[in-house]
């Protein structure tokens, strides 16, 4: 049974979230493609953090650490999918406002929990709900998103194996090998998220400046240039994953002492590869291309 912090704690997030989307909905500006962002994200932690409750662990501190790796992993599967169509960039967005949404509705200053290590039961489960979840639950839930083994890449897997286990080999030899892997995996997603900035910039360079005779020329030209921009995506998809069963199995075993410093670095990295990348037009580009 939950104790009435706990509930207050669900019903309290629960009530918050509620309110802008009833707001959306009444408005008919929310979609269905939008509204699966949220819930996939709620959904994903909510579920890990009820399995772990079952051991102790408070909901808040699960939905407090979990939250933002969760959603920025859930966002880069909804953008993977915007070359069949571009609504899926709505969810991408709110995927990410969700899990910041649950991180901060979770958030307390100075909150100090104890419990005992999670059974490696639990630990299994909730790994398989974080990692596979996102892609499941996403083709579930839109027809529309790609097929599940376009989600595969082997030399985007093979980067960020590179990238974290040089950054895993760089750490000091006695320090706590899931603080190591914490600091790769947090710090190997921002350095991919980098990454993903600079192909896309270059191939920009080489593909519509430098080659811009070709994209007149061809008429398949933007297809395969936006489907390899979307490609880059994958990289940091699988950092994303990685580091967010990093965070959770360090809930698991209670040790996350420097976790929401490397969930805030972690953000600064996201939010500008959405501004760089998959950002919305702003309201000054839309009048602009009126006027023009």
């Amino acid at each position: 049974m939950l104790k009435a912090i706990e509930w207050r704690t669900v019903f309290g997030a629960l009530l918050v979230i509620s309110g802008p989307l009833s707001a959306l909905l009444l408005n008919g500006i929310a979609t269905n493609v939008m509204g699966s962002g949220f819930i996939i994200t709620a959904l994903l932690v909510f579920s890990v953090a009820i399995i772990f409750k079952a051991s102790g662990v408070p909901i808040r501190a699960t939905l407090m650490l979990l939250s933002l790796p969760v959603g920025f992993a859930v966002s880069l599967v909804f953008a993977f999918s915007g070359s069949e169509n571009t609504l899926f960039f709505q969810s991408s967005i709110s995927a990410a406002l969700s899990g910041g949404i649950l991180f901060l509705l979770a958030y307390q200053k100075g909150f100090v929990f104890n419990y005992d290590p999670v059974p490696t039961s639990s630990i299994v489960i909730s790994v398989i709900i974080i990692s596979l979840g996102p892609l499941f639950l996403i083709t579930f839930f839109q027809n529309q998103a790609r097929p599940l083994l376009e989600l595969y890449d082997p030399p985007s897997s093979l980067m960020v194996a590179l990238v974290i286990g040089g950054l895993l080999m760089l750490q000091n030899k006695g320090e706590d090998s899931l603080a190591k892997y914490q600091f790769s995996a947090c710090y190997g997603a921002i350095l991919v998220a980098g990454l993903s900035v600079f192909f896309s910039f270059w191939l920009y360079d080489i593909g519509l400046v430098q080659e811009e005779w070709y994209a007149i020329t061809n008429p398949d030209f933007f297809e395969l240039y936006s489907e390899t921009q979307l490609l880059i995506l994958l990289s940091l998809l699988y950092s994303m994953l990685f580091y967010a069963v990093i965070v959770l199995i360090s809930i698991a075993k209670n040790k996350t002492e420097d976790i929401m410093l490397k969930n805030w670095h972690l953000s600064e990295a996201y939010i500008f590869l959405t501004f760089m990348i998959i950002a919305p037009q702003s309201i000054y580009e839309t009048i602009a291309g009126a006027a023009a």
